[in-house]
């Protein structure tokens, strides 16, 4: 057994579809089994979920554990789990959604255990699982460029590189608890404030491009806008809450939306005005297109041409749009 313990957190709502896939994952694990756990925190699933969680409960009775988080979400459930998990000293987290690659827990306990105790933890690169969605490996695509990932991390690295923000980490325990855990009030990016939180403490955060999690994506448009509408959201109450976590990357596609609908009104006593708009709507496009053309070229997968930039706008609008509301909801601007 190493000195060291390690309860991986699954923190879950209605995942019925895939949690039995990740559980598997993460139990086949190329890891000492007496050396780390498998935490499930489940927030009111109206599904199979838990009946699935149970099921391997009764095969690995001691190994996997499942708690109830009457809240609902991610950012409560992981405290849940911390704060109950008393035997350990390291905690990583993955969603149910995810599938962790065989040597995800060794890759990152290797790096975090032997770099300096200002690194509160190591995180993962994200891939798209061979039977993603056509639209989830569109936006998975869409992510690895700048233009779809501007401000994140989710921008493939190839060496071991220092991070904002890093997704499916391994954290030292002691570093969580000093910043508070997790902010619960944060519905969403509760990953992104509570990185934010152990950099504004000194901390450092690095990502391992051999810790490797196959994560799914959303499969509709309809979700996909959802989820980039609530980050949008999200982002603006962490700028208010927490002024110095967001750069001028993050107000830039809420800015340039604004932009397009000032000239857009504008070009109704101004025609030139409509050329402008113009112009920049046709730069954007020609843009998109030409990235949906460069990975249609390189994978061979001629569906890209609608669903690459497909991905792109339901991104940018629907992260805008967020954003903007959640100035409002906020009181920043009326």
């Amino acid at each position: 057994m190493n000195e060291h313990f390690i309860s991986v957190i699954v923190a879950v709502k209605n995942e019925e579809e895939h949690i039995e896939r990740c559980l598997l994952s993460l139990i086949n694990q190329n890891y000492p089994k007496d050396s780390y756990c498998i935490v499930v925190v489940d927030g009111l699933s109206v599904d199979r979920t838990t009946n699935i969680v149970n099921e391997y409960r009764s095969r690995y009775s001691n190994f996997i554990r499942l708690y109830h988080n009457p809240k609902g979400w991610q950012a409560a459930g992981r405290n849940l789990a911390i704060e109950n998990e008393e035997q350990s000293d390291l905690v990583a987290y993955i969603d149910g959604h995810c599938i962790a690659e065989k040597n995800w827990l060794k890759n990152l306990s290797d790096v975090l255990l032997h770099s300096d105790v200002d690194v509160a933890g190591v995180g993962s690169i994200i891939k798209s699982p061979s039977d993603e969605s056509g639209l989830g490996r569109a936006i998975d695509r869409v992510f690895s460029t700048t233009l779809g990932a501007a401000g994140t991390s989710y921008i493939p690295k190839k060496e071991l590189t220092v991070v904002d923000t890093v997704p499916f980490v391994l954290y030292r325990k002691e570093a969580l608890f000093k910043v508070g855990l997790y902010d619960e009030e944060m519905r969403y990016g509760e990953d992104y404030s509570l990185n934010f939180k152990l950099r504004r403490a000194g901390y450092r955060l690095l990502v391992n491009p051999d810790a490797k999690v196959y994560y799914y994506k959303r499969k509709n448009v309809a979700e996909f806008y959802n989820q980039m509408y609530n980050y949008g959201v999200t982002k603006a109450i962490l700028g208010k809450k927490y002024p110095a976590s967001l750069k001028s990357i993050h107000y830039l596609p809420s800015f340039s939306l604004a932009v397009l609908l000032s000239f857009g009104f504008l070009g109704i006593v101004v025609s030139e005005a409509l050329y402008v708009l113009g112009f920049i709507i046709a730069a954007y496009l020609c843009l998109i297109c030409l990235t949906s053309i460069y990975f249609s070229v390189k994978e061979g997968n001629w569906d890209y041409i609608i669903s690459i930039p497909t991905a792109y706008l339901v991104e940018h609008i629907g992260y805008s749009v967020g954003f903007i509301v959640g100035f409002r909801k906020q009181g920043w601007i009326q």
